[in-house]
């Protein structure tokens, strides 16, 4: 009763049978053009069982006008975003995209969101200020959010009725046959119980150059990248099943009213934790995340873990044991919740962390955001000849999107508007992983 995603970056260098090595994205269409034996699905097959040992059963693919209609059938989709998410998109639907001035630059910011089908298609898409690896997360956050939606509709029990106008959209080798013994599980899964695999650069995948025409890839690093798919194919440890057991509310103290406390409770799902998201805000404003734990436990707690996955220092944990308890952990979302992962191994934490894994230091594996020693301002562009947006405060917390092209100024999300602040000034304190913030032209 479980179930785990893998999902492999495109760029990904394999050894693609009967030809050479090539992106795996061009081996489904490969085998049309070299007229393979069984055809595209038997060349992923081999593509698979050769580079990572891994045997495929079926496959299912679906084009844009396809996800557009699903979304559509869905009713736009309701998700949880973790990181802010920028890139150019058509200002309306309708509009002719050969048209330079129907696009704008768009930005996704943190919170709880129902996504319209254009956007939710913008978002699996977008990759203009993150990278191939974030790209592929985030899409399995969409993959959790569509059986949690269709779920929750009621649409399982209409399968029978759904499954041959679905089949109309998605390509598939899957039967209904096959698909019947899987209603069960999609029915009483526990989200909890869905595992996230991809991997990062320079730990599971090497970004490397094609000598011969330059091509940007990602060669696997097998020492590393096998000992995960081991993981992503055997059941999860009793470790993570026994996290599901944990009761976890989860509030918003942060007072923004964007849906916090939904955010962090998907988060902790993605780590086995059966957290549940309380409606309204809590009684006391607060700037720092906070973890009451009512356990008393000390042995085997999964307090570090909880502190790692959120992020919570000690001195922002408060025990207070209760026999008595209805909840094992109540967790208040601060004005500095910093709830964004760009797929990085240390921050995604695997099925079988212990307590003293989770301890360490994780300061490295979060995003880049800003904070400030005084006032500063917020400009349109990256230069002082660009307009004052708005002023940032002590108080603030500011995720950075990008930085110029010369160094000297951060793109930051201003409560969902693009700005700019300098990155000279003293009175602004650059935080996280800034080494890899991508260039970006205003």
């Amino acid at each position: 009763n479980t179930v785990a995603m893998w999902r492999i970056p495109r760029e990904t260098f394999v050894y693609i049978p009967g030809y050479t090595l090539d992106m795996i994205n061009t081996a489904f269409a490969r085998a049309a053009t070299m007229d393979y034996p069984g055809g595209s699905f038997a060349m992923m097959k081999d593509v698979f069982r050769y580079n990572f040992g891994i045997e495929l059963d079926h496959y299912a693919r679906v084009n844009y006008p396809g996800f557009l209609w699903i979304m559509e059938t869905l009713g736009g989709l309701q998700l949880s975003i973790d990181c802010a998410v920028q890139d150019w998109r058509l200002k309306s639907p309708e509009l002719d995209p050969a048209v330079e001035d129907n696009w704008e630059i768009y930005t996704l910011p943190v919170g709880r969101y129902r996504l319209r089908p254009e956007t939710a298609l913008w978002y699996v898409r977008s990759r203009r200020t993150t990278s191939e690896i974030d790209r592929g997360r985030r899409q399995m956050d969409v993959l959790r959010g569509m059986w949690r939606q269709i779920r929750e509709m009621g649409l399982l029990q209409q399968a029978d009725e759904l499954w041959p106008v679905l089949t109309q959209v998605v390509d598939t080798d899957m039967t209904w046959t096959d698909v019947v013994p899987l209603l069960p599980l999609a029915a009483e899964l526990d989200m909890a119980r869905i595992a996230r695999y991809s991997g990062s650069d320079d730990v599971h995948w090497l970004r490397t150059y094609t000598p011969d025409d330059g091509r940007q890839v990602l060669l696997p690093i097998s020492e590393n990248l096998l000992p995960m798919l081991e993981d992503f194919l055997t059941p999860p440890t009793a470790n993570r099943l026994g996290r599901a057991q944990m009761r976890i509310d989860v509030i918003d103290a942060s007072y923004y009213n964007t849906g916090l406390a939904s955010v962090a409770a998907d988060r902790l799902a993605w780590e086995g934790f059966a957290a549940h998201a309380l409606e309204g805000v809590d009684e006391v404003q607060r700037k720092n995340t906070v973890i009451i734990d009512y356990t008393g436990q000390t042995k085997g707690s999964p307090l570090p873990i909880l502190q790692q996955i959120l992020r919570v220092d000690d001195a922002d944990i408060i025990r207070q044991p209760d026999p008595n308890r209805t909840v094992d952990f109540r967790v208040a979302i601060g004005t500095q919740y910093n709830a964004c992962v760009r797929s990085n191994a240390d921050d995604d934490t695997p099925g079988d962390l212990t307590a003293e894994d989770a301890a360490a230091d994780d300061s490295a594996s979060a995003a880049c955001w800003l904070q400030f020693r005084a006032g500063v301002n917020v400009r349109s562009g990256p230069g002082l000849d660009y307009t004052p947006l708005d002023m940032a405060l002590p108080d603030d917390n500011f995720p950075v999107l990008g930085r110029s092209e010369d160094g000297g100024w951060w793109q930051v999300n201003n409560d969902g508007e693009i700005g700019w602040i300098s990155a000279e000034t003293t009175n602004a304190i650059a935080l996280g992983e800034c080494d890899d913030v991508p260039v970006v032209r205003p």
